[in-house]
């Protein structure tokens, strides 16, 4: 039974009646079902106390609660939330409580151009506005056997470091590819989901097994020709099949270690990708070209791909980028679609590799004089939504946010280029004059609401009579 959203004004034992440690309109009692003197359980996130329920006779959007009562629960200031009232358990619940779990939380300030620095600082807001909590953390901060965690919250354009309760939801934000499959990352993650918290987008995607995954389902006309490389005669016959492939690290992202491999009857040619360059070699003879690649092949577990001959902007490789989230039902919708350019120079269209953003409608209606059959945006997003359906279905683990990378050939058919679990946060906005927090991270909440059991669309208060008090710091 929901009433919320409800602003928690903390008031210091000394000031709070006695007999009573939360205090509520009565209209909110009665629209709770509660009863006046009688002791319910209150709880944030994994913390719990037990209350007895007074009224008081101002706004109904307000909930008072007893200094040390918030200390019980970990509450650090006062703030606007959502409430939510099971009277099988008598528990009124103050949510939903987000985590984010990033590798490294060095920022202290929010006049920081780091992509991670400035996304926590949205998702903060996005709290805000959506009337949840979120604090930022990383996983050595997390202490399992007390449910509690000390995280990162914004205050005052500071990142500042409060001890609070193992959260309803994490979103998992970590970036070290390798530990979260295998290290220290891999069992904490692990633990925290059987210690009951929630965890999505809990790893990244494997190349390969996107690609097994999809294979099989109606949307496997996307897949471009894949096999894994554990041989060079693999590759040798992909050649013979396809006059250009790619060689694609299956953990990779951004577009970093990608090799494209060109045949002809002068040789062949090479390009590859780096953190922060871009590498083209001739060879004449077969063994030469074999010979210069076998190192590197050795070094990663690859895929051949088949080449595209994807659609270009005067001679920029185009792709598109569709951002499709979670909604509060749990079903996948579309967020955004962007076209990305990529720098002419290279064979990739990722910002990270020089790429830069374009609206994917305004693009392909400028190419529409140079290629026929161009689908629409309506068409690509029809074919992501498609795609994410049918991974999320087969795929192991809890996803509610996928970057699905499209291609266009040059007869207007659509590829699948890459999914990715954990898009990107750098600025995805095609205007600088973007409106904060950008819808991407608005939404995020609606999933975060679904898993925690709460849905802001089923309030019970007047909003019209809500009231928002400045936020308080409690040391």
């Amino acid at each position: 039974m929901q009433a919320g959203p409800i602003h928690i004004q903390i008031e210091e034992n000394n000031s709070f009646p006695t007999g009573a440690d939360i205090l509520l309109n009565w209209e909110t009692v009665k629209a709770l079902g509660l009863s006046i003197g009688r002791r319910i359980i209150l709880s944030f996130g994994f913390r719990r106390a037990s209350a007895r329920i007074g009224t008081h006779t101002a706004a109904k959007s307000i909930l008072l609660i007893r200094s040390s009562l918030a200390d019980q629960l970990m509450l650090p200031f006062n703030f606007t939330i959502r409430v939510d009232y099971k009277p099988e358990l008598k528990e009124l619940r103050f949510g939903p409580l987000l985590g984010i779990l990033v590798s490294k939380a060095n920022f202290q300030s929010v006049d920081t151009d780091d992509p991670y620095a400035l996304f926590c600082k949205e998702a903060f807001e996005a709290a805000q506005k959506t009337e949840s909590f979120c604090y930022v953390t990383t996983l050595d901060k997390i202490k399992l056997d007390e449910k509690e965690a000390l995280g990162w919250i914004l205050q005052n354009g500071e990142w500042e470091e409060h001890k609070l309760p193992l959260p309803d939801v994490f979103y998992n934000r970590l970036g070290n590819r390798l530990q979260e499959r295998s290290g220290d990352d891999h069992e904490m993650l692990l633990k925290i989901k059987e210690a009951g918290s929630t965890i999505f987008n809990e790893r990244f995607l494997d190349k390969w097994d996107v690609y097994q995954q999809l294979a099989l389902t109606p949307v496997h006309h996307y897949l471009p020709m894949t096999i894994k490389y554990n041989h060079p005669k693999l590759l040798l016959s992909m050649l013979k099949s396809y006059s250009v492939i790619y060689l694609k690290p299956i953990h990779g992202s951004e577009g970093r270690g990608i090799i494209r491999v060109q045949s002809s009857p002068l040789g062949y040619i090479i390009d590859q990708t780096t953190l922060s360059s871009y590498e083209r070699n001739h060879f004449k003879k077969l063994n030469e070209m074999m010979k210069y690649l076998s190192p590197k092949l050795r070094k990663k577990t690859y895929l051949i791909q088949q080449g595209i001959p994807l659609i270009d902007s005067n001679g920029a490789k185009v792709d598109f980028r569709v951002l499709l989230q979670k909604n509060r039902f749990g079903n996948w919708k579309i967020v955004s679609i962007i076209a990305r350019l990529g720098n002419p120079r290279t064979f990739v269209s990722n910002l990270a590799q020089g790429g830069k953003l374009e609206s994917a409608a305004s693009l392909l209606k400028q190419l529409q004089s140079h290629y026929r059959n161009l689908p629409s945006v309506k068409e690509l997003k029809s074919s992501a939504l498609e795609i994410a359906n049918f991974l999320d279905t087969g795929l192991d683990g809890n996803f509610g946010e996928f970057g699905i990378d499209l291609g266009i050939d040059t007869a207007g058919r659509i590829w699948l280029i890459e999914v990715n679990s954990k898009p990107s946060k750098r600025n995805d906005a095609i205007s600088d004059q973007v409106k904060r927090p950008r819808p991407s991270v608005l939404h995020l909440y609606e999933y975060v609401s679904y898993l925690a059991g709460f849905d802001k669309n089923n309030p019970t208060l007047n909003k019209s009579k809500f009231i928002k008090i400045r936020p308080k710091n409690r040391r």
